[in-house]
C-alpha cells in the first residue's frame, strides 16, 4: 500500500512540473529594429539668429521695381524688379528652407517605416494564425478520447451485468 500511495504522489508531482522556455516560440522577430530618424537628417540649430552675426543689418523686405540704376561715377546697370532683403532675412529664409527639407526627408521615412511595420505586422497575424490552426488540430480529440466515456459506461454496466448474471448461476 506504501509503495502504491508513493507511486500516485511521485506521478502526481512529475505532473504538475511546469517546462519553462528560455527562448522565442519562433525563433524569429518579424519586427525591424529601430531605426532613428535623426540618424540621417542634418542636424539644424535651434535658432536662425545662432547663424548671422551680431553686425548683420536687418530691415523689412523691399520692393525693388526694375529699371536702370545710375551710379555716381557715370556706371549704369540694369536692375531687374525683385525684393530686397536683409543678411539676417537671407539666413532665416536658408534656415527654414532646410528645416523644411528635414521635415520632408522625415515625413517620407516615417511613411515608409509605418509600411514597413505594417507589412510586417500582417506576416505576423498569418504566421500566428497558421500557427492557431495546426495548435488546434493537434489538440482535436479522437474518437476514442470523445467516447471514452460512453464506453467505460457501458463496459461497467456490462461488467455488472455479467457479475450479477454470474452471482445467480453460482448461486442456482
Amino acid at each position: 500500500m506504501k509503495k502504491i500511495f508513493s507511486m500516485l504522489v511521485l506521478f502526481a508531482l512529475v505532473g504538475c512540473s511546469s517546462k519553462v522556455l528560455n527562448e522565442q516560440p519562433l525563433k524569429y522577430s518579424f519586427m525591424p529594429t529601430y531605426f532613428d530618424i535623426d540618424s540621417i537628417g542634418i542636424d539644424l540649430p535651434e535658432d536662425p539668429d545662432t547663424l548671422v552675426s551680431k553686425d548683420a543689418i536687418d530691415f523689412k523686405p523691399k520692393w525693388v521695381e526694375g529699371g536702370v540704376f545710375y551710379s555716381d561715377s557715370g556706371d549704369t546697370s540694369y536692375l531687374p524688379p525683385g525684393i530686397l532683403i536683409s543678411e539676417r532675412s537671407s539666413v532665416r529664409y536658408v534656415f527654414y528652407e532646410a528645416g523644411y527639407r528635414r521635415q520632408q526627408i522625415e515625413l517620407d521615412y516615417s511613411k515608409r517605416l509605418t509600411r514597413e511595420y505594417y507589412d510586417k505586422s500582417l506576416e505576423a497575424e498569418k504566421l500566428y494564425q497558421n500557427e492557431i490552426l495546426r495548435l488546434q488540430k493537434l489538440s482535436e480529440r479522437s474518437w476514442l478520447e470523445k467516447n471514452l466515456g460512453y464506453i467505460g459506461f457501458f463496459a461497467g454496466v456490462t461488467a455488472m451485468v455479467v457479475q450479477q448474471f454470474g452471482l445467480v448461476k453460482l448461486l442456482d
